[in-house]
């Protein structure tokens, strides 16, 4: 059984059981509510009946049958009598067992008012003082009109419930679907991202075990061992870059609360990136644009420093690296609330498939494929910016270039 599957069991499990007992609920209080109701209507017969036995000191069917017709409406299979102190017992109509034991009569004298019932009928004992002598009246009846509303009411809860179950099976499967999905994805992810890695990692070891291999199985001259000393040292190097990205993703998506923040100046990372790309890209060209107040705070920000220089770090290389020969613009902008580091290159652009994409690691465009890289800088930028409150957004036209800005709020002192 897949975990949707299970989901979906449970979750219209655990619905049906609460349906089920808010119908009992329901039922049961309505059972009751119709008890009560029809307990009330026969303590009316009581006091109908002592009325009429008081006004006459004798009571006969058809005076009450006529007091009845008058004021009350007739009731399912009545029965009614009179039962005097001095053991005399007048039965008025019987249409069913009426229960006049002593113990009945004991106890109506005891509470004034008793309501019992034996199966179907209902039964109500009321105990009045009378000068002439006390007295008992006792009348039971069945309330069909009120059985056969909760029989009604029974019928359609069933019915009810039964497409109840169905409803809840289809709002499962689309809940579990809902709530399985981000997991799947993410599973998805995880996966794409593990064999991605082992890609990336796979490929630099074997080309160095295959270097090695190659110049170990002869003997070599000193400038044949140190032009191999070299390759290796490239690919180590590439190596090392790749689980320094992979070791900083990590710790930015397993763990952000450990991530330490304090207020930077973003014109300050700025200088120092912008320095090292000079020397690491000589031949590459940049232009440099600030348009800032003339005040620290309005560049500053809450990020941790080095993860910030590796973020614009990151932007501002994939920007030389795919720029061939064209300058590449760099500006800095601010205002009360947000610090901009726009970086726009008129390189090979990124189609818009490719674009949607970017955040995901190792992935790469394709028109980018044949330049060396590992598709890990834009995910990590994005998810740190993230992570500082702020925003990556990346727009490009495939062939024009493309543009990536990034917004961070200023800090708020």
């Amino acid at each position: 059984m897949t975990i949707r599957v299970r989901l979906t069991a449970t979750f219209t499990a655990i619905t049906a059981v609460i349906l089920a007992g808010v119908l009992v609920l329901i039922y049961v209080l309505t059972a009751q509510s119709t008890r009560h109701d029809f307990y009330g209507r026969l303590r009316e017969r009581t006091t109908s009946v002592a009325t009429v036995f008081l006004e006459h000191d004798t009571l006969s069917r058809a005076k009450l049958l006529d007091f009845n017709q008058r004021y009350h409406e007739d009731l399912t299979d009545e029965s009614a009598a009179v039962l005097r102190d001095n053991g005399r017992k007048q039965v008025v109509d019987q249409h069913g067992a009426l229960n006049t034991s002593e113990e009945l009569q004991a106890e109506a004298r005891q509470h004034g008012v008793i309501q019992r019932q034996y199966g179907e009928r209902q039964l109500v004992a009321e105990y009045y003082h009378d000068a002439g002598g006390n007295f008992i009246v006792v009348v039971s009846a069945v309330d069909r009109a009120g059985n056969e509303k909760l029989s009604t009411l029974l019928l359609l809860m069933a019915g009810g419930y039964s497409m109840g179950l169905v409803v809840l099976a289809l709002a499962g499967s689309w809940f579990a679907k809902g709530a399985m999905q981000p997991w799947e994805q993410s599973i998805a992810r995880e996966r794409l991202f593990l064999a991605n890695a082992s890609h990336e990692l796979r490929t630099p070891l074997t080309t160095m075990i295959g270097e090695l291999q190659v110049r170990l199985s002869r003997e070599r001259t000193d400038e044949e061992y140190r032009e191999t000393l070299r390759s290796v040292l490239m690919d180590a190097e590439r190596l090392n870059d790749i689980v320094n990205g992979m070791l900083m993703l990590s710790q930015a998506n397993a763990k952000p609360d450990s991530i330490q923040r304090e207020p930077v100046r973003m014109d300050d990372i700025l200088f120092d990136v912008l320095a090292m790309m000079q020397r690491h890209h000589e031949a590459r060209r940049m232009r440099v644009e600030f348009d800032v107040p003339n005040d620290a705070h309005s560049v500053t920000v809450m990020a941790h420093p080095m993860m910030m220089r590796v973020v614009i770090t990151n932007i501002i290389d994939n920007a030389l690296k795919y720029s061939g020969n064209e300058i590449v613009e760099i500006t800095l902008q601010s205002d009360s609330h947000t610090v901009r580091l726009i970086v726009r290159d008129k390189g090979l652009g990124i189609a818009p498939e490719d674009l949607m994409r970017l955040t995901e690691p190792f992935f790469r465009a394709a028109s980018v494929r044949p330049i060396r890289g590992y598709g890990i800088g834009i995910p990590l930028a994005d998810r740190l910016i993230t992570l500082f409150g702020g925003e990556l957004q990346i727009s490009s036209v495939e062939g024009s270039g493309t543009t990536a800005t990034i917004i961070v709020p200023v800090y708020d002192r």
